[in-house]
């Protein structure tokens, strides 16, 4: 009777818990009705190769204005791919001198985007109204493709192709920016900065490599042989929180398990994966 009590006991404690853990991952995104998101200034950052990419964070914008947001109200800022995320400070403090402070903010940024976005709000934070961040895949912790074993790792036209730009000083520092020494040594005082902290969201993302995209397969496949998995197909998992918030178990971090690109690239005649960004658009915001 008293071991059955006993387990009866610990049932409802392991339900609590669950429970509280449910909730407090919802707490983390921005809990706003569908009527209050025309009340915030949404600035929408993308990652590499946003200049070419014409649907990259689209579906984002779209969300917002079907949900009553006007098209004023969403700024999206391209930062060049060829840029260090470093430098990218600079370009930020630029565009925010043409964006209004009437309203507060909420930042949506995906990968390299979203490192130079902490970048910048670490130096700018208390100047600004931040309702929320969103971090998408950053880089938080620098790029595992920097931690692959040099150019052995890989072979042929691409083995080629590396050694060929890694003798260009400007290729090889702009890879030495993703470096996990540096991300680790601009982002070491991120405790001093808690209010920041409080209101960031970290996504991180994996998924098995028979489910990468083709475009992906090539550096999954080095992921998987010398990390033991794929990683999203661009970065591991790992990378996707800085290194000094890791062991934060207040962090807001939510784990998804798709690729590189499935949360913020959807051509609008795919359907599903239209579905798929609204889907966590709505998660995020509501």
């Amino acid at each position: 009777m008293i071991e059955k009590a006993c387990k009866q006991s610990l049932i409802f404690i392991m339900i609590l818990a669950w429970s509280f853990s449910a909730l407090a991952a919802e707490t983390c995104g921005a809990n706003l009705k569908v009527e209050e998101l025309k009340e915030y200034r949404y600035i929408l950052i993308p990652g590499i190769l946003n200049e070419l990419i014409v649907h990259y964070m689209t579906e984002h914008r779209r969300f917002l204005m079907s949900k009553g947001v006007p098209s004023s109200q969403v700024h999206r800022i391209n930062l060049s791919s060829f840029a260090k995320p470093d430098l990218a400070v600079d370009t930020l403090e630029d565009a925010f001198q043409e964006i209004p402070r009437d309203k507060a903010f909420i930042f949506i940024a995906h990968s390299k985007g979203a490192l130079e976005t902490l970048y910048f709000l670490k130096k700018h934070y208390e100047q600004l109204n931040i309702k929320k961040i969103v971090f998408i895949q950053g880089p938080m912790d620098g790029s595992s493709m920097t931690k692959l074993p040099g150019e052995e790792a890989f072979s042929g036209v691409a083995k080629f192709i590396i050694e060929k730009l890694e003798l260009i000083p400007y290729i090889k520092d702009y890879n030495r920016s993703y470096g996990y020494k540096r991300v680790r040594h601009n982002l070491s005082n991120l405790y001093e900065y808690p209010e920041l902290i409080k209101k960031s969201l970290f996504i991180e993302s994996d998924t098995n490599y028979t489910k990468l995209k083709w475009k992906f397969k090539a550096l999954g496949s080095q992921y998987v042989e010398f990390f033991g998995g794929a990683g999203d197909g661009v970065l591991m998992r790992s990378d996707h929180v800085p290194y000094v918030l890791k062991d934060d178990k207040s962090l807001c971090r939510w784990k998804y398990n798709e690729d590189h690109s499935s949360l913020v690239k959807a051509p609008p005649w795919s359907r599903s994966k239209v579905k798929k960004i609204r889907q966590f658009m709505s998660r995020v915001l509501l």
